[in-house]
């Protein structure tokens, strides 16, 4: 099982056909379709030039007018949009042989580009919540279809988006979250990409136990996110050996999983170098447990 590098690590990566040019000069060829990069015309014909093996990741390939994808939207035209978008995203999966489609969890309002909330108004918890839900279940009729498995990453929570200590606009932060959803969408094709370090975030601001939120969903993860950050704010650094993300990796049963690196603004040697750490660190774990339970493999 080889790591895979995230095509949104490398600096100045907008053009996603630039990135996978490097990354084919470099010869990564463990490669996730991430959600950063502008539209081009050009990108199936490219990928399928590629020799790589890919997972897709939210809003990929990119539409050719930008939006903010909310599967919770309370706008018939942003959901309606947002479930086209991963219409696009499975068939992607289905032309490259991807066995995993990645989405994020739902936003109570509509962000603006960047995902900020001020002046936007939330609907209640659980309309978004019900709304979500209801995506997922159509999403996943496709997805099985199409042999591909679905993976619902972990919102983090920054602290300008809190008011008064509390989050009323991002979806599945905290365990408890998804207990409800999986009671909701008992799928066994729906699955978690756990973002360490959106969690690390998350737990920080909302103060819960990250280890316990490990503990409480760890048969259901299907994919990890790796990046790092100082505890605070998403910042999607590059690995910082004997940091929580590592001590993570180090003492869970995650071995058989896609590993994802998603650190941002990297060169190539950088991103080589957060690769070679992981696969160091991956070269002497044992799969245990539920990391068998990706049943095709990547």
């Amino acid at each position: 099982m080889d790591v895979y590098v995230s095509t949104g690590c490398l600096k100045d990566g907008k053009d996603v056909i630039r990135v996978l040019d490097g990354y084919r000069s470099a010869s990564f060829r463990y490669i996730e379709l991430g959600a950063s990069h502008e539209y081009s015309a050009d990108i199936v014909g490219c990928l399928e030039k590629q020799p790589a093996r890919f997972l897709v990741h939210h809003y990929f390939p990119p539409p050719p007018n930008a939006f903010v994808l909310n599967l919770a939207s309370a706008s018939p035209e942003i959901l309606y949009r947002s479930l086209q978008q991963i219409d696009r995203s499975l068939d992607l999966c289905r032309k490259l042989g991807s066995p995993l489609l990645s989405v994020h969890a739902g936003f109570t309002a509509d962000p603006s580009p960047g995902l900020t909330f001020v002046g936007h108004e939330p609907q209640p918890y659980e309309k978004a919540f019900d709304i979500f839900v209801d995506s997922i279940k159509r999403i996943d009729a496709s997805a099985r279809e199409y042999g591909v498995r679905l993976a619902i990453e972990n919102n983090v929570l920054a602290k300008y988006n809190m008011v008064n200590g509390t989050n009323p606009y991002l979806l599945l932060c905290r365990a408890e979250e998804f207990e409800e959803f999986f009671r909701r969408v008992p799928s066994d094709n729906v699955g978690i990409l756990l973002d360490l370090g959106h969690l690390q975030v998350s737990s920080h601001n909302l103060g819960f136990n990250k280890d316990g939120f490990i503990d409480k969903l760890e048969d259901k993860v299907f994919a990890l996110h790796i990046h790092d950050n100082n505890g605070e704010k998403d910042e999607h650094l590059g690995l910082r050996p004997g940091s929580w993300v590592c001590r993570v990796l180090k003492t869970r049963s995650f071995a058989a999983l896609p590993w994802i690196l998603e650190s941002a603004n990297l060169t190539i040697a950088e991103i080589r170098q957060n690769l070679e750490l992981l696969d160091g660190q991956r070269s002497q774990m044992t799969p245990l447990g539920n990391c068998s339970q990706m049943n095709r493999p990547i």
